[in-house]
C-alpha cells in the first residue's frame, strides 16, 4: 500500500471511526478505514463492470458512496460534485500555488512536499490544502495517507502503521471490489476490526514503526504455530480415543450384546457409532477453545483478510 499517515495534531484519544485522505491503494485503505477520500480522481470511465473512477486504482461508482462518504445508497450528484468540484478545486489550487513542483495530477510528489510543508505563492502552506480538502467533504481532522510516516505517539498514527503492515501481508491488488465491500459490511469482520483498533490503542501508541511491524509479524507467527500445533494434537487425540484398547474391548462387548437382538452386524454398527460419537464429542470439546482463539485474536482481521485474498 503506497500509503500511511500523518496527522496534524498528536492525540491519545481513542477514535472508533477513522477517515483518511488516500494517495495510494484505495482497496487496501478501504479494509481499515471508514471513509477513504482519494487524493486523485482525474477521470470517469466505463468497463464490463460498469462506470468507475480512476483514483488511481479503479473505484466502481456503485461502491463510491460507501467508500468516500460512508453512505450505502448510491448518490450520483454527491459523487459527481466530489469529482468535478471538491477534488478538482483541491488539485487546481495545488498546481496553481506550487507550479514548479506539482505539475500533474500524479500524487507521487505529495509525500516529499507534505513532509517539508513549503509555503506556496499565495502564502498558504502545502498541508493547509489537505486540511481544507478534508473539510470540504466533512472531515475536520484528517489522516493523510502517504507511503511512510514519521509522526509517533498518536493512536491514529499507530493504527495507520498497522494498516501498512497489514497491507504488506495482504495482497489486495487482485481482490475484486465485491470482496472488499463484503468484508466492510460483514459483522464478524467489523467485530475483528473493532478488536484490532482496541489492541492498537492499548499496545502501540507511542511505538516506532519498526517495533509495530516486528511485533505484528511475531504475533502472526505465534498464531500460525498455535493453530498448527492444535490441529496436530486434535488429530492424534482423536485417533488415540478410537484406538484405546479398553475402548475397543467395551465397544465389541456392547456390539455383541446388541447383536443378540438385532444381529451381529447391527450390534457392531451401533458400537462403532457410539465410539464415533465419542470421538466427535472430543473433537468438539477441543475445537471450541481454538475457534474462540481464532475469532478473538487481536490480529484476526488481518489474518482472515489474508486468508480470503
Amino acid at each position: 500500500m503506497q500509503a500511511l499517515a500523518q496527522r496534524s495534531k498528536i492525540t491519545t484519544m481513542y477514535n472508533n471511526k477513522l477517515d483518511v485522505l488516500c494517495a495510494g491503494n484505495i482497496k487496501e485503505a478501504a479494509l481499515y478505514f471508514n471513509r477513504v477520500i482519494p487524493l486523485r480522481c482525474d477521470s470517469f470511465r466505463h468497463n464490463e463492470d460498469g462506470p468507475y473512477f480512476t483514483t488511481p486504482d479503479p473505484l466502481p461508482v456503485k461502491y463510491a458512496n460507501s467508500i468516500i462518504f460512508g453512505q450505502e445508497e448510491l448518490d450520483w450528484k454527491s459523487i459527481m460534485d466530489f469529482m468535478t468540484k471538491q477534488w478538482i478545486e483541491f488539485a487546481r489550487k495545488l498546481r496553481r500555488d506550487f507550479p514548479e513542483k506539482v505539475t500533474s495530477f500524479d500524487t507521487a510528489i505529495y509525500e516529499e512536499l507534505y513532509r517539508s510543508n513549503p509555503v506556496g505563492k499565495s502564502g498558504a502552506s502545502f498541508r493547509s490544502y489537505f486540511t481544507d480538502f478534508a473539510k470540504s467533504v466533512g472531515i475536520d481532522k484528517p489522516n493523510i495517507l502517504l507511503s511512510k510516516y514519521n509522526e509517533e505517539g498518536a493512536f491514529e498514527s499507530a493504527y495507520v502503521e498497522v494498516a501498512l503492515t497489514g497491507a504488506q501481508l495482504i495482497d489486495a491488488s487482485k481482490a475484486h471490489w465485491d470482496q472488499i465491500y463484503e468484508i466492510r459490511n460483514d459483522l464478524n469482520s467489523q467485530k475483528a476490526l473493532r478488536n484490532l483498533r482496541l489492541f492498537v490503542y492499548d499496545n502501540y501508541k507511542g511505538k516506532c514503526p519498526n517495533y509495530i511491524q516486528d511485533d505484528i509479524e511475531k504475533r502472526i507467527d505465534s498464531y500460525h504455530s498455535a493453530t498448527h500445533k492444535h490441529g496436530f494434537e486434535l488429530i492424534t487425540s482423536s485417533i488415540s480415543t478410537l484406538l484405546d484398547a479398553k475402548t475397543i474391548q467395551s465397544s465389541l462387548a456392547a456390539g455383541l450384546a446388541t447383536g443378540i437382538w438385532g444381529g451381529i452386524e447391527v450390534g457392531v454398527g451401533v458400537a462403532c457409532a457410539i465410539e464415533l460419537g465419542k470421538c466427535t464429542l472430543e473433537v468438539s470439546k477441543k475445537s471450541y477453545p481454538m475457534k474462540s482463539y481464532k475469532e478473538n485474536h487481536e490480529l484476526a482481521f488481518i489474518i482472515e483478510a489474508s486468508r480470503k485474498f
